[in-house]
């Protein structure tokens, strides 16, 4: 033991790697926990209930703050102050089909300004956008209002034009511009009267040449300055309501209405009353109640507050309800319909930093449902604004230097149903049901399906009785013949019913009861001498059947061989005799319905008639009734046992399949493997028609280069069979499949870990300084190793050296 010590300490001071390797190493287990720290992945938590998966909205490449958000049917134009490199404007989002897509950010004019420019775009009933924007100018020395249109949907903008109103105000600023009904443009915006502000209002006919009304604030009597206005449209009814500076400097709301597309405005009514401020109002109109969300500092710290103005604004709540329920300052509501319901929307600081947070108001149970955070917690989100869309809400946000938006979960996709035991639009003999379904997808989850069956075509199920993990149901009970409905929804976690699916099934189970002949010329049983009988015929399940077969026969029963799909039946010229007309239903399953016998006399009424005969004739009916029901019970049994033949698919095609490419293998039932001549497949988007045609010979089907999207996947097999000693070609019934083919978004893994690390910079500030510390040291040890030792070493021989002087001298 004693000579490998001393080994090792001849190493440790012959050599300097030696020497350096304990420091190394200890530098680098720090520096190892450190990296761990960093680039770990954490899994993304989920989304919340009742909203979508939130999306960007500015280009990754444009730097964006301030955001209006306008919309007119599926047209929504996002304006923002943006910029580009070194290059200052103003841009524009715009998505076409309601907020599902945004193409790219445009710059709508390349603009720099010492103030904010506060853009504002309105779209107009037959597609055009204007935005408006106030920048400072130099010459001036004060702030002017700008505009630009598009009226090709984006592709092109007019030159930046300062708006030329008929009397310039010493400072024109914080422009809102909405586009009526009647395609007439007004612009609401801020201007400076004896060095206070209040609101203006100017119209255009054309968008060029704009006529201002004056102010619309009378100040003074209280009120010294206008700010904010919240502005609804609708038809040739304007709503506004507006922040007011009182006297005693605190800020109260006003409510002010036009009834003839702006032209005049009724006098203001205050609707806040409160020893604080109430600020920045946001209003829609709902059901002919007016809903505004604004701030207020009653309570020392800023809430956020709703006021309702009943039949128009005809009167308002006394009271205010309180929407915030958290101590941290809330900031900047905005409020929009969902589904119904009110949703209002703002952002505060409980969580340390500014979080977008959302509650929806119910209007029918009067009540608050809890707050909801609408933005993921990864940067600060601040300045929401809402768009309403029908059924669905729309909400964007400033995050750092983004524009994020996120959309209302307030609906889901239904399931997609099949039955491969009762096909859609054929009927089966079957005595049970197998019902199939690919589940439903939704940010929230799926919690569930409510699914029942009856005859009654447009059911809705309101209990969810299935687990979401559930995507068969077998059905054995009232089982019965006719039309029937299958009726499943799916409900996510939202509590949000997807539509119905209404599956038709129809069922064949039992053969028909028999058709009811009657005949006006020759009554049953007895003699006439008409010689043309005419014969007419009805059966219950009408939908049900196929056609008839039918036959007239003298002195005896025969099977009915003649196939009709009349239900009427007239003869000639018959002679003297007995006659049995007999008619059987054939269903649309093939199945033969019992056989009807009407049996009639032609010739004298004193006609002798053999006793037995009448009784023979029974004994050949119940031959001919248990011939049928030995057909029926053949049928079936050959049903079982027919030839068929389907794919085995090395994956579940009820679910989407993520790769473009698979191999299945045909499979044959009842087909001995001899007797196969050859399979006829295809695969494409659209369902077709498959062709008497052998395609391959194998049993392998190969899929390559499928794109997204669903496909039908066919197959048919052609085989042989002895008959009467020679070989005769048949063709299964086709096998039809549907895939749905989800390719995984393309991505470079480089650039996706990379902006995974990129994201957590900020949060593990304290964790990357010690990483790069360590690599530090890690490099300063291995390069200085030898002289970092003989300083510690001389620094530990003087520390005893001291400590031993000090001890002598006590």
């Amino acid at each position: 033991m004693k000579r490998l010590l001393s080994g090792i300490t001849t190493l440790y001071f012959r050599f300097a790697l030696v020497r350096q390797l304990p420091w190394a190493l200890v530098v680098l287990v720090i520096f190892a926990l450190a990296a761990a720290l960093v680039f770990q992945n954490r899994k993304v938590t989920t989304n919340p209930a009742g909203w979508e998966r939130s999306f960007q909205v500015s280009s990754f490449n444009v730097v964006a703050r301030d955001i209006s958000v306008s919309s007119r049917g599926d047209v929504i134009a996002a304006a923002y102050e943006g910029r580009e490199g070194w290059a200052q404007g103003i841009y524009v989002s715009l998505s076409f089909d309601g907020g599902v897509t945004f193409i790219p950010s445009i710059r709508v004019a390349a603009v720099a300004s010492k103030t904010a420019m506060n853009p504002h775009a309105a779209v107009s009933p037959s597609g055009v956008v204007t935005v408006m924007w106030n920048a400072y100018l130099d010459a001036e020395s004060t702030t002017r209002i700008f505009y630009s249109t598009s009226k090709d949907l984006g592709a092109t903008w007019s030159r930046p034009k300062k708006i030329a109103l008929e009397k310039e105000l010493q400072m024109e600023m914080l422009p809102r511009v909405y586009y009526d009904d009647l395609s007439v443009l007004h612009l609401f915006y801020h201007g400076s009267v004896s060095d206070n502000i209040s609101l203006f209002h100017a119209r255009s006919e054309d968008g060029e040449q704009f006529k201002t009304t004056g102010p619309l604030i009378r100040l003074g009597a209280g009120v010294r300055g206008a700010f904010f206005p919240s502005i609804i449209m609708s038809g040739k009814y304007f709503f506004m309501v507006w922040q007011a500076k009182q006297e005693d400097y605190s800020d109260e709301l006003y409510f002010m209405k036009s009834s003839n597309f702006g032209r005049t405005w009724s006098l203001k009514k205050r609707i806040t009353d409160s020893p604080g401020n109430n600020a920045a109002p946001s209003m829609i109109l709902h059901d002919d109640t007016l809903y505004v969300v604004y701030h207020n500092n009653d309570e020392k710290n800023w809430t956020i507050k709703m006021v309702r103005g009943f039949d128009r604004g005809w009167s308002w709540d006394e009271e205010p309800l309180t929407v915030s329920g958290t101590m941290a300052n809330c900031y900047s509501p905005s409020i929009g319909v969902s589904g119904g319901d009110i949703m209002v929307l703002w952002y505060d600081t409980r969580e340390g930093g500014a979080r977008i947070f959302a509650r929806k108001y119910s209007t029918r149970e009067k009540t608050f449902l809890p707050e909801t955070e609408v933005s993921e917690a990864r940067y600060q989100s601040k300045n929401p604004s809402v768009v309403s869309l029908g059924r669905r809400l729309l909400v964007f946000w400033e995050e750092r230097n983004v524009i994020m938006a996120k959309q209302t979960d307030v609906y889901v996709k239904p399931p997609a149903v099949f039955s491969e035991t009762n096909p859609e639009g054929q009927w089966s003999r079957l005595p049970y049901i197998v019902m199939q379904w690919r589940p439903s997808r939704d940010e929230s989850g799926i919690v569930g399906y409510a699914a029942l069956r009856n005859e009654i075509p447009d059911f809705n199920p309101t209990v969810v009785n299935m687990k979401p993990g559930i995507t068969m149901e077998k059905i054995t009970d009232n089982i019965g013949d006719g039309i029937s409905y299958y009726h499943i929804r799916a409900v996510d976690g939202a509590g949000n019913f997807s539509r119905t699916i209404h599956y038709k099934l129809q069922l064949a189970i039992n053969p028909l009861p028999g058709p009811v002949i009657v005949s006006p010329t020759n009554p049953q049983g007895k003699p006439s001498e008409v010689r043309a009988p005419v014969f007419t015929w009805a059966i219950d399940e009408p939908e049900r059947i196929k056609g008839f077969v039918y036959t007239i026969s003298k002195d005896a029963i025969r099977m009915p061989d003649t196939f009709t799909t009349d239900m009427n039946m007239r003869f000639k010229d018959l002679e003297d005799g007995n006659y049995f007309f007999s008619v059987a239903a054939v269903d649309k399953t093939n199945q033969f319905s019992r056989v009807s016998t009407y049996d009639f006399i032609i010739g004298a009424p004193d006609r002798v008639v053999d006793p037995d005969y009448y009784k023979r004739i029974a004994e050949e009916e119940k031959k001919f009734q248990k011939y049928y029901r030995e057909r029926v019970q053949r049928e079936r049994e050959a049903l079982a046992f027919a030839p068929a033949v389907y794919i085995q698919f090395p994956f579940d095609p009820r679910k989407d399949y993520d790769r473009g490419s698979f191999k299945a293998i045909i499979v044959t039932k009842n087909i001995r493997p001899e007797s196969v001549i050859g399979y006829s497949v295809y695969i494409n988007k659209d369902k077709q028609v498959m062709l008497d045609d052998i395609t391959q010979k194998g049993t392998i089907v190969t899929a390559e280069s499928l794109s997204n999207g669903r496909y039908y996947v066919g197959v048919k097999c052609k085989y042989s069979s002895y008959v009467d000693g020679s070989v005769r070609y048949y063709w299964t019934k086709p096998f039809v499949a549907r895939v749905s083919i989800v390719l995984p978004a393309e991505r470079s893994p480089v650039i996706n870990y990379a902006m995974r690390i990129m994201e957590k910079f900020p949060r593990r500030l304290g964790f990357i300084t010690l990483t790069f510390l360590g690599l530090g040291l890690v490099i300063t040890t291995m390069g200085f190793g030898s002289r970092i030792s003989f300083y510690s070493r001389l620094a530990l021989f003087r520390f005893r050296l001291m400590y031993r002087l000090m001890a002598k001298k006590e």
